[in-house]
């Protein structure tokens, strides 16, 4: 901080990238995942851009130390399966 330097991080989840192609072929794990992840699908590179972009720019120059979660919502723990086992409503 005072040199001027912020740490930050985003907490990725299930990203389709090289590294998962293995996991991608398998259909269980391709549907446990979709079922875990409240927005039902695997992350995109891409959709981890916004939040670098933020955190790159002034708009983020007072903000240090964030854990930010660029899931789907997996972190949050409200997947379909904890829905239904549960038994709430979807939503």
């Amino acid at each position: 901080g005072p040199a001027g330097v912020r740490v930050n991080a985003i907490c990725p989840g299930w990203v389709d990238t090289d590294i998962n192609r293995s996991y991608r072929k398998n259909e269980a794990t391709v549907a446990t995942v979709i079922d875990m992840v409240p927005l039902g699908r695997w992350a995109e590179a891409q959709d981890l851009v916004g939040a670098v972009t933020w955190l790159s720019s002034d708009a983020a120059r007072y903000v240090t130390g964030a854990i930010i979660p660029v899931d789907g919502g997996l972190a949050v723990g409200l997947s379909r399966r904890w829905q239904r086992d549960m038994q709430l409503p979807p939503g």
